[in-house]
Order: structure tokens, then sequence, then C-alpha cells
């Protein structure tokens, strides 16, 4: 049986003062895939992807991964510390 770990980091790793919302999947301690979230606005409504991933694991990358995603990342987001400006 395997392990699966998913870990998610909120991190400006763009340097854009909007963090990013890093996501790392773990099958056995070995990363699968890293893929991350942004906010186009700024505004802390995550809405954009980086490459593609298959998260329902059903052989291809659509608009349901995509949501999975985003939802993930939009309620993770919710948890991490914002400056204030």
């Amino acid at each position: 049986m395997s392990q699966d770990e998913i870990r998610l980091t909120c991190e400006d790793f763009e340097k854009d003062n909007s963090p990013e919302i890093l996501l790392e999947r773990f099958t056995n301690g070995d990363l699968s895939y890293a893929m991350y979230a942004s906010s186009s606005k700024k505004d802390g409504h995550y809405d954009t992807t980086s490459s593609p991933t298959d998260l329902d694991n059903d052989g291809d990358f659509d608009n349901e991964d995509k949501a999975i995603f985003l939802t993930m990342a939009n309620a993770f987001a919710k948890t991490c510390q914002r400056k204030s400006n």
C-alpha cells in the first residue's frame, strides 16, 4: 500500500507582494509533482495555476483538476498570514 502526502505552502516566491500557494504531492516519501496557484488580481483569491497536473487521477488534466486545486488553494490561503499595508 502506498502512502500519499500533500503539502501546501504559502510563499511569495514570484516576489510580487502576493503569495503563491504551492502544492507538493509525495508518494512513499518521493516527490510526485508540484504546482502552484497565484492570484491574478493580487487580492487573495487564487484563480491561476502553474503547470497542469492530473489531481483526480483520471488520466488527463482538465477543468476538474484545476477546480480541485484552486478550491484547495483558496481554502488554505485563509490560513496564511497576510502582510498589512
